[in-house]
This record gives structure tokens, C-alpha cells and sequence, in this order.
């Protein structure tokens, strides 16, 4: 008999973290929460710690997930001659390589473009024994930011959907800025945005069921509707609602030159954007810059984004022609914010969505 599986699809602002944080207040069953980004599991860990006590329910991530639970015991039943000597984040699997070279780099430790494949195969050559391992150890496994998983891992996921666990994923694919694996090819076909085709495969063939949630309650109805545009092109998307009524006395959409940023970062303390470590050199020393692709999870009052080139097109036309990893980065970087976004653009730039600040 197999578990329950469930996907809850949920747009920024909704409560998908706190979803399982308030999961775990049923402890009668035994929980493991996977999650990718380091920020991530520390998140889910912090609240976990605040709610329910330190150590309430076990956190792990995605490739410490694999190692442990499919590598590490089932290895010799495939490679005997090999053992775990370490993970190579960084290493890049030569082209051509045969099976055995995409799973180690030349001092033996397992790589990242290979550890999905080989413990998907380890599994097969057990006979599935890391999935009735792991429903041994636990009923329930979740898997937070589901949307950065890729190749090979949703072959596993589709493993542990015929498992007696319950499998539960949360995750807002509009938030793809992440991938377990850029060299990994296996299902580039539902990469990034797509991967909602992959979800709907599984929920036709009743491996999954599937719930979406499209409310923010963290966005005034301004930014959501912003954030929205980004992804008006996509019929598989529809648009988020903001549930966030409160008022502060700074909120909106704004434009400020370049000039008055010091003075709009003493007056509003906003958490300051950029796409890289190579843009805004010139006011790094007013702005405390983050990249817009690492603040998945944070809620601040106010955002300060420093757009590209195609950025400003978006703001200034209206319409979304940007690729798919900027549109889904811009998202992450507008999303952050509850009362007031600030994009510094140059007065020539003409936009009827934005406010001036401050004001002529």
C-alpha cells in the first residue's frame, strides 16, 4: 500500500514554510523535511526551534538526504570497490564521461551532476531497499522549495510516490532560481517553469495530488500586481492575490535616480538588490547589496532593486519579455518586500508604474 502524496503549489507570501511548520504540531508521526538551499533548512529550522522546542523534527538537505539514505548504505551493492570519501560541489563532469565517471571525480568523491542518477540506481539495484529503509525510519517526508529539484531527482520522487510514505512537496515554481543540477539532463523538458507540465503528469496518472494556493499575505495588492505582469504571458500561471490589508505610512511602487539613494536608504532601511556581485559597483558603498537569486524566504518592509537592461524595458513598457531565470529572479526580489518596492532608474527612463520619490 502507498502513502498519500500532495503537492500544495503556493504563490510568494503564502505560507508554504509555515505550512509544515504547522504540520509538525501532530507529532504522532515520525517527519523528515528536505530542502535544498542551505538558507532554507536554516529557516525551517528556526521555526521548528521557536514553535515546538530545539531538535522537534529532523532537517536535512537534498544531497545530504541522498548520501545518507540511498549512498552511503546501498553503495557497495553497485561499486564495492568504492567508498564515500567526500561531495564536490563544484566539479564539472567531463563531456563524454562513462557512469561510473559522472558519479566520482578523479579522487573518488561523489559529484553533484551525479548524485541523483546513482542513487536512483543504487535504489534499482537493491530492489528499492532505500525506499523501505527510509519508510522504517519515517511516515512522512517533505520537501520544501520543491520547484529547485531537476533530472534525475524527480525520477526519485516518482520512486517514493510507490513507497508506503507519505510524500508531501510545497514549492512556487515562479521562484525557479535554483537547480540541483545544471549539468544534469535527464527531464530538461520540464526544467524551470515547465516543471508544472511534470506535476500535471503525475496528479493524470493519480501519483499526486495537487492544491493551489494563489494567496499572498504578505504583499500590498500594488507590488502583487507588479509581480503578476511578470508572468501575464503564461496561461499555466495564474496571477496571485495579495490578502495583505495593513498600512504603513511608506508603501508603493517607486523610481529613484541614482543620486538620491543614500538619501532613501537612511530614510527606509530597505533591503537592497541586485542581479550580480558586478552591477551597482558604484553605490556598493551606500547599499549593502544582496543578490536577487539568494533572498528566497526573507519578508522585509521595503525592497531597493537595481534592475538590468531588460528590467527597465519591463518597467517601462508594461510587458514581460524577459527570459525565464530574470522574470523568475525579478519575482524573488519584488516578493520580498510587504509595503514599497524602489527601483533606481535614471530620469530619461519613462514609466507610468512607478512613483517619483521623493516626490517633485
Amino acid at each position: 500500500m502507498t502513502g498519500e502524496n500532495r503537492l500544495t503549489l503556493a504563490v510568494a507570501g503564502g505560507r508554504k514554510t509555515q505550512s509544515i511548520v504547522d504540520a509538525c504540531a501532530d507529532n504522532s508521526k515520525r517527519r523528515l523535511l528536505v530542502t535544498y538551499t542551505t538558507t532554507g533548512q536554516k529557516e525551517l529550522r528556526e521555526r521548528l526551534n521557536s514553535t515546538y522546542g530545539a531538535n522537534s523534527v529532523e532537517v536535512i538537505g537534498w544531497y545530504s538526504f541522498l548520501i545518507s539514505h540511498f549512498v552511503y548504505p546501498y553503495l557497495k551493492a553497485k561499486y564495492p570497490h568504492r567508498t564515500v570519501q567526500g561531495f564536490n560541489f563544484q566539479y564539472a563532469v567531463p563531456r563524454g564521461a562513462q557512469e561510473e565517471q559522472r558519479y566520482f571525480d578523479p579522487q573518488g568523491n561523489l559529484t553533484r551532476a551525479g548524485l541523483s542518477r546513482l542513487a536512483f540506481h543504487l535504489a534499482r539495484a537493491t530492489a528499492g531497499a532505500p525506499y523501505n529503509r527510509l519508510s522504517c525510519i519515517y511516515d512522512e517526508i517533505y520537501f520544501d522549495e520543491v520547484q529547485d529539484l531537476t533530472g534525475w531527482d524527480l525520477e526519485l520522487l516518482k520512486a517514493l510516490f510507490k513507497s508506503k510514505l507519505t510524500v508531501t512537496l510545497v514549492g512556487d515554481i515562479r521562484q525557479s532560481v535554483y537547480e540541483t543540477s545544471y549539468q544534469d539532463q535527464k527531464n530538461k523538458q520540464y526544467r524551470g517553469l515547465k516543471m508544472i507540465g511534470w506535476f500535471r503528469e503525475q496528479e493524470k496518472t493519480r501519483k499526486l495530488q495537487i492544491h493551489e494556493s494563489l494567496d499572498n499575505w504578505r504583499c500590498r495588492p500594488e507590488i502583487i500586481e507588479l509581480a503578476n505582469r511578470l508572468f501575464a504571458g503564461n496561461n499555466k500561471l495564474s496571477p496571485a492575490v495579495s490578502k495583505q490589508t495593513e498600512e504603513y505610512e511608506h508603501q508603493g511602487l517607486f523610481r529613484i535616480t541614482p543620486n538620491n539613494v543614500a538619501s532613501y536608504v537612511r530614510a527606509h532601511h530597505p533591503l537592497s538588490l541586485r542581479w550580480s556581485a558586478n552591477c551597482g559597483k558604484e553605490l556598493q558603498k551606500i547599499c549593502a547589496f544582496r543578490n536577487m537569486g539568494e533572498v528566497k524566504g526573507l519578508t522585509v518592509d521595503h525592497a531597493l532593486i537595481l534592475p538590468t537592461d531588460g528590467m527597465i524595458q519591463f518597467l517601462s513598457s508594461g510587458i514581460s519579455n524577459l527570459k525565464e531565470q530574470t522574470a523568475c529572479k525579478l519575482y524573488v526580489a519584488i516578493t520580498r518586500a510587504r509595503f514599497s518596492v524602489a527601483f533606481v532608474l535614471d530620469d530619461d527612463v519613462q514609466t507610468d508604474q512607478l512613483q517619483r520619490w521623493p516626490t517633485p
